[in-house]
């Protein structure tokens, strides 16, 4: 069963991904980066296979630079 922890970074991420508003844009990928940077730290304290979820921020992370890189960067 997948944690419920998990969605703490996948809510504003996916937010974010429908956010037409650069403000509310910025300020939405700044607490998806900290959520995930929060969340990799508890599973790195977590035992078991966690690299699903890892592999998933990974994603995301990348996404989200490309958001910044040719959304945000174009103001």
């Amino acid at each position: 069963m997948p944690d419920s922890h998990s969605s703490s970074w996948k809510e504003p991420y996916l937010a974010a991904l429908r956010e037409p508003d650069h403000e509310k844009l910025t300020n939405l990928i700044h607490a998806t980066e900290l959520a995930m940077f929060l969340r990799t730290q508890e599973l790195a304290q977590l035992a078991g296979d966690n690299y699903e979820e890892l592999n998933e921020i990974e994603g995301a992370c990348t996404v989200l630079l490309t958001v910044k890189t040719q959304i945000l960067a174009g103001l």
